[in-house]
């Protein structure tokens, strides 16, 4: 136990400028937001939820942090990859630590785990603090906007771990290509991720992928958003999803993080 965290406080060390950077990163886009928010419509104007349904110069402060929760969804590929560069300057190194290939790569899933709920934890922050001024007038939808909230940040880890994962694989590929075929390695790389991404969308839409993971239907209900409907569109007061679905992403995650590690310990040279 002492060396699991002795690895996850290196890791920690090792990003920890990086993860500096992200959280300033979300600062900028609240102040973007409050920019250009001023710029519009300046303090004097008194918000109320109707007006800002029909009005979008007031949404304008919220637009950049919903952009920056959005691309969280490559937060967690991102940080590995550049904690896995890190450590490539020095692979030798880092390939004779004691612990297994999956203690080293789990420790970097964990730190950039840590790292994205930190970063998700401060844009939901900011984007409460905008929302003050409406506090009172949500205060009905409260419940129905939080679960929104809950449900969009679990899909954004789930979705951010996912990718993770498939960065961390095509890391490890990477480098067992680079020491057989050299400067072609990158090339090769290319093709194999394009190959990928249309292998795992062809199987998307067969009959055969919907049977396995079109069972354990749960559903999300959003009643009291039904008031939000206007003219310009409606808001679905219902979300469907599948328990065999979340199964399936989780164990093609886990398989591509055994694969990954078993790559690492077999088949990359250094």
């Amino acid at each position: 136990m002492d060396s699991w965290i002795g690895l996850l406080k290196k890791d920690f060390l090792l990003m920890k400028n990086r993860l500096l950077v992200f959280l300033l990163i979300d600062l900028a886009a609240f102040a973007l937001g409050w920019y250009l928010h001023i710029r519009e419509i300046g303090f004097v104007q008194q918000p109320e939820l109707n007006w800002v349904l029909y009005d979008n110069n007031d949404l304008i402060k919220f637009i950049p942090l919903v952009i920056a929760i959005g691309i969280h969804v490559l937060f967690i590929g991102n940080y590995i990859l550049m904690s896995l560069n890190k450590e490539g300057k020095q692979l030798h190194l880092w390939l004779h630590n004691p612990q297994s290939a999956i203690v080293l790569l789990g420790s970097k899933l964990v730190n950039g785990f840590i790292a994205l709920i930190l970063s998700l934890g401060l844009l939901i922050i900011l984007t409460t603090i905008n929302l003050i001024p409406f506090l009172s007038e949500v205060s009905f939808y409260l419940g129905d906007l939080t679960k929104l909230l809950l449900y969009f940040v679990v899909n954004i880890i789930f979705l951010s771990l996912l990718i993770g994962i498939c960065f961390m694989f095509f890391w490890t590929i990477y480098h067992v290509l680079k020491s057989r075929i050299g400067r072609w390695s990158v090339l090769v790389l290319i093709i194999l991720i394009n190959l990928f991404i249309w292998m795992f969308v062809s199987l998307e839409s067969t009959a055969v992928y919907n049977q396995l993971v079109q069972w354990g239907e749960y559903k999300l209900e959003f009643s009291t958003l039904e008031s939000f409907n206007y003219s310009d569109g409606e808001f679905d007061q219902m979300i469907t999803n599948y328990l065999g679905k979340n199964l399936f992403d989780t164990i093609f995650a886990l398989l591509l993080f055994v694969i990954s590690a078993w790559v690492i310990e077999k088949k990359v040279e250094v």
